[in-house]
């Protein structure tokens, strides 16, 4: 059962090769071009402790893996700040920085199982965001047949990857571009293909960062009220998966060991040194509320560029869409406002998916919308 039924679009050879050709330098790209950042290290650390390894020996691993980079890069991680000097050389501040990455198991155990296969961290990062990239071209080359009119597939496909490579989107060691993929191949499986799919590419969007399940959660509101409404048994086989996926989500987010809401206030709220994290922060709803309007109000940039189509790719979906498409628009505003509100920033890497999600959507309802006035006036 399809909860909306594609349109068909049959590209001629010379489109499908060029969109193929797209996809494959936008893949070239991000593995050609990594942005290395300080992220890398306390994921390395921790894949390194999923493979046994004490929290020595993992520090040693992580900052081995430094020595390949470029020069420029190696100064960044090793030097940037007093902070970085500090956590290059004591294990314990980099095992007590890197609980914060904890929950992201998905991704962390990715890492570890390529150290079995002897693969660098450097290299597993981007071979991760290699595939991430393969993955989100694929899946938009598919979603983009159905929505906008053949000839014009290439072109918003160049322009769609063109923009996650130069936003440095696909090419930081983070599990946020993989998590993109998924969560971007699930929307489209579940309004197109197979929802069970669908709902096994969130479990994967959840496993690499567990907050996802804020996005998922009113999905499974409506399952529960279509349940109710219909009494199909469709409706509760989806509602049962996705129940099991939230129950994982939960599972992961709270089994491992993590800072806590006072290390999550001096990380987003505004405290320049939040370590060690033994030392409580004491939260002031006037210092947070303050910070979250200072932050808004000084939008600009590339900030101001992803909150103006967020506000128009999901405006345009909630408003004109219908029914699903409705609903996934609303949920993708949902977890954009809690994440900026638990996070107060529009970094590329946290906001891209969610954005590309909503224009998705947005050209979703336009196709439809279409569709149907073409079948009235026939």
């Amino acid at each position: 059962m399809q909860l909306i039924r594609p349109l068909q679009h049959n590209l001629p050879n010379w489109q499908t090769i060029t969109a193929i050709l797209v996809i494959i330098c936008a893949g070239i790209a991000v593995w050609s071009l990594p942005k290395w950042t300080w992220d890398m290290l306390p994921y390395s650390f921790l894949a390194a402790q999923a493979t046994g390894s004490d929290i020595t020996e993992a520090h040693q691993y992580a900052y081995t893996a430094i020595a390949h980079l470029p020069k420029e890069a190696q100064t960044t991680l090793l030097a940037g700040n007093t902070y970085n000097k500090t956590l290059s050389n004591s294990p314990a501040a980099m095992a007590e920085t890197s609980t914060f990455y904890s929950q992201r198991v998905g991704f962390i155990d990715l890492l570890a199982v390529t150290t079995y296969f002897k693969i660098p961290p450097f290299k597993a990062f981007q071979l991760i965001n290699l595939i991430a990239t393969l993955l989100t071209g694929l899946v938009l080359w598919r979603w983009l047949q159905k929505i906008f009119s053949a000839q014009w597939v290439p072109t918003i496909l160049f322009c769609i990857l063109a923009l996650i490579v130069t936003l440095r989107f696909g090419r930081t060691p983070t599990p946020d571009h993989l998590m993109g993929a998924f969560l971007l191949a699930g929307t489209y499986l579940t309004l197109y293909r197979n929802p069970y799919l669908g709902i096994a590419s969130w479990l994967g969007s959840t496993l690499l960062r567990p907050q996802v399940i804020i996005f998922l959660f009113p999905y499974g509101i409506w399952l529960l009220w279509k349940l109710l409404k219909e009494k199909d048994l469709y409706f509760f086989k989806q509602a049962a998966v996705l129940l099991l996926v939230g129950i994982a989500a939960i599972i992961i987010h709270f089994s491992f060991p993590h800072p806590g809401l006072a290390t999550l206030q001096s990380h987003a709220w505004g405290e320049l040194n939040p370590f060690p994290l033994s030392q409580p922060v004491t939260f002031n709803w006037q210092n947070y509320c303050n910070l979250i309007t200072e932050r808004f109000f000084n939008i600009h940039g590339r900030e101001f560029f992803m909150l103006a189509c967020i506000s128009l790719f999901g405006g345009y979906a909630a408003i004109l869409g219908t029914g699903i498409i409705r609903l996934l628009s609303l949920s993708t505003l949902a977890f954009l406002t809690i994440q900026y509100l638990m996070f107060p920033a529009l970094w590329p890497r946290l906001v891209i998916a969610p954005t590309l999600i909503l224009f998705m959507l947005a050209g979703t309802a336009k196709a439809t919308l279409y569709k149907e006035t073409l079948a009235k006036q026939a």
